[in-house]
C-alpha cells in the first residue's frame, strides 16, 4: 500500500494533468475535455475517499480506549 503522501501526490498529479482539460473547457470546448475533466474529478474525489477512510482507520487503531468511569 502506498504511504499518506504517495496518496495525496497521486490525487495532485490527477488534477495537476486535468489542468490543460480545464482551460479548454474554460475556453469552450465542452466535449472531449470536459468528458476528461470529469473523470479525472472523479478519480480524484474517489481516491480521496479511500485516503479519507485510511486515515479514519489508523487513527481509530492508535487511539487509546477510555478507561470507564
Amino acid at each position: 500500500m502506498a504511504t499518506f503522501v504517495e496518496q495525496v501526490d497521486a490525487v495532485i498529479a490527477t488534477l495537476n494533468a486535468a489542468k490543460e482539460d480545464a482551460a479548454k473547457f474554460d475556453g469552450g470546448k465542452t466535449g472531449t475535455p470536459g468528458t476528461r475533466l470529469r473523470k479525472a474529478a472523479t478519480e480524484s474525489q474517489k481516491a480521496l475517499a479511500s485516503l479519507k477512510k485510511s486515515v479514519s482507520e489508523v487513527r481509530k487503531v492508535e487511539k487509546p480506549a477510555k478507561p470507564a468511569v
